[in-house]
């Protein structure tokens, strides 16, 4: 009998590299086109999350497509579909993925699976042991539900549900609403509920209308309206026509006149106006060099004053 210690260990991922897992008893694991199996130290562990309101078939989810690359591996699971005669004649939906970078890869590594299409809410996780075996191979290779259907109790139902309500009007946010939070219907409002969908109707009639205290008929008091501006009164529509004359102009808008006096455009071009700013830096550059000119000479007068007086002082020059 071999000593302990040259035995492999009986962890859960290093038995599962040994045999089929996640892949149900009995399948092959080999792709459709019959020239590539999966190894069984590649895929070690695995968690799909469904949510438990989705009709579904634990039994028609497989390994879909296994892409192998010099740089990475993509894995794919399906749900459905139907290979047959070299082509899939029901499409398989992709329920999740996951990508596998061959450089960084260590030994049982586990990645998220991220869901999509109808499963965009399931976020799994899959384990990769060793990628030494699979990346013999390259190429894009696909499995049906006969060569890669996944047991089905690794499909595990999400049981997520809501951890609180907030409501909000504008800028105003409520306080968060645990437990039971029930949904009322206030004036001229309807809900229903279909299946997993809440409508909201906003309605009149069918005796739903409270009262709200508005004023109706003759009881109803109405600002004063504008009969004249300045002294002119509307036409037989009620219009009054504001025209623009010489250099004011009155265009529309959205609940708005604007006025605009056309004459205070500038009236030099851009072409102008870039000629005078050229100018204007040559002339700064020009009273630059003039205050650093004016600078030397008052210098020099300085070092010339200071050398007659050294002069003066020897006695050679009598002032």
């Amino acid at each position: 009998m071999p000593p302990i210690n040259s035995l492999v260990g009986i962890e859960w991922l290093n038995s599962n590299s040994l045999r089929n897992f996640p892949l149900a008893d009995g399948v092959s694991g080999e792709d459709v086109s019959g020239s590539f199996v999966l190894p069984q130290e590649f895929l070690v562990d695995l968690i799909i999350p469904v949510s438990y309101a989705a009709s579904v078939d634990p039994g028609k989810f497989h390994l879909y497509e296994v892409g192998v690359f010099g740089d990475g591996i993509t894995i794919k699971f399906g749900y459905g579909g139907v290979f047959s005669g070299g082509s899939w004649t029901t499409a398989a939906e992709v329920v999740c993925k996951a990508n596998i970078s061959a450089l960084t890869h260590v030994e049982n590594t586990s990645y998220l699976l991220f869901g999509e299409g109808d499963f965009s809410d399931a976020i799994g996780k899959v384990t990769i042991g060793e990628l030494e075996q699979i990346q013999r191979f390259a190429g894009l290779f696909q499995f049906d539900t006969s060569r890669g259907r996944l047991l089905p109790t690794v499909i595990k139902p999400d049981i997520r549900g809501i951890t609180s309500v907030t409501v909000r009007n504008g800028s105003d946010v409520s306080d968060p609403i645990y437990g039971d939070v029930e949904l009322v219907a206030g004036t001229n409002m309807q809900i229903s509920v279909s299946g997993q969908q809440i409508t909201f109707h906003a309605i009149s009639g069918l005796n739903l209308n409270e009262d709200c205290g508005c004023v109706e008929g003759a009881d109803r008091q109405l600002p004063e309206p504008i009969r004249t501006i300045n002294g002119v009164t509307p036409n037989a529509i009620g219009n009054i026509n504001l025209n623009g004359l010489r250099c004011i102009e009155i265009t529309s808008g959205i609940n708005q006149l604007n006025l605009a006096d056309v004459c205070s455009d500038p009236c030099c071009t851009s072409k102008e106006l870039e000629r005078i700013l050229d100018d204007q830096s040559v002339l700064t550059k020009d009273v630059r060099l003039n205050l650093l000119t004016v600078q030397q000479l008052e210098t020099r007068l300085i070092q010339m004053e200071m050398l007659v007086a050294a002069i003066e002082s020897t006695g050679f020059i009598i002032s």
